[in-house]
């Protein structure tokens, strides 16, 4: 997952949270579907992979509002950087139309 994180991509998480504190347990089928999700759980410490039975079980070791603050600021950080470019690329943009405003303006006289 990149942040800033899609609203498919929140409500996957969201449908996740839930899953985890009702059942730990996931079919190939979710575990497909929440592939991403628990990739970052994971690295962010929040969930572990517990083998139990021959059956992969995801539990929580970590604190579940810790995390949701973090993914709060990495989507913040995210968007502050795209605007930051969006700027740069604007301010960019008119440097260039005014370049070529003058030079035009220099052949007419």
């Amino acid at each position: 997952m990149t942040f800033p994180l899609s609203k498919e991509e929140r409500k996957v998480l969201s449908n996740l949270k839930e899953k985890l504190s009702s059942s730990p347990f996931f079919t190939d089928k979710e575990l497909q579907l929440y592939k991403d999700a628990l990739s970052l759980m994971e690295e962010e410490g929040l969930v572990q992979l517990r083998d139990s039975f021959g059956r992969k079980a995801y539990v929580i070791v970590g604190d579940m509002a810790v995390f949701d603050q973090w993914v709060k600021n990495q989507n913040k950080k995210a968007k502050k950087l795209s605007r930051r470019e969006w700027r740069v690329a604007v301010t960019a943009a008119i440097i260039g139309a005014v370049i070529g405003y003058l030079l035009s303006l220099i052949r007419i006289f």
